[in-house]
């Protein structure tokens, strides 16, 4: 996987996280992931914009 797929990937996750109207452990919890790594990648987005 690319370094864009990767970031556009994860960018499709935390959208779909801030609709989901979920925490963001339980979120991560139904999508495998961290949540260290769900808020590594909002800051990352966060700072970029």
């Amino acid at each position: 996987m690319t370094h864009t797929e990767r970031r556009q990937q994860w960018k499709a996750r935390i959208e779909a996280y801030r609709t989901s109207g979920l925490s963001a452990r339980e979120f991560c919890k139904q999508h495998n992931i961290t949540t260290i790594w769900l808020y590594y990648w909002i800051r990352k987005e966060t700072l970029k914009e």
